[in-house]
């Protein structure tokens, strides 16, 4: 859980958290099966608990990204300029929740692109 909470919203989050499980699990068994569902939804499990643990090689590879987006001649106007805006709303928002920053190291929407 997020440091500097307070114990109220800790389980707030945590009974927010156990009902989101219920209904993913339940609609996962429901759509592939009990034994099915169950496998799927511990891959899901484990796909968060990987993007959390990775989640700076995560933010470097939506940098490169971005930068791929910002040397793409064919990918130009209002296109690119909505592809490059998403990216930096995304890595921002990652960053927030990992508790980086990354203020000086991620490129505002405002940079100039052509």
């Amino acid at each position: 859980m997020a440091p500097g909470l307070s114990d109220h919203a800790r389980k707030a989050l945590y009974a927010e958290s156990e009902k989101y499980s219920k209904a993913l699990l339940g609609h996962l068994q429901a759509k592939l099966g009990r034994a099915s569902g169950a496998r799927k939804y511990a891959e899901v499990l484990a796909l968060i608990e990987f993007m959390f643990a990775n989640i700076r090689v995560v933010i470097v590879l939506m940098k490169a990204l971005t930068s791929l987006l910002r040397g793409a001649p064919h990918f130009a106007g209002p296109k690119r300029r909505m592809a490059l805006f998403s990216m930096d709303i995304m890595m921002r928002t990652i960053s927030r929740v990992a508790g980086m920053k990354t203020s000086q190291e991620t490129p505002s929407p405002s940079s100039k692109i052509s």
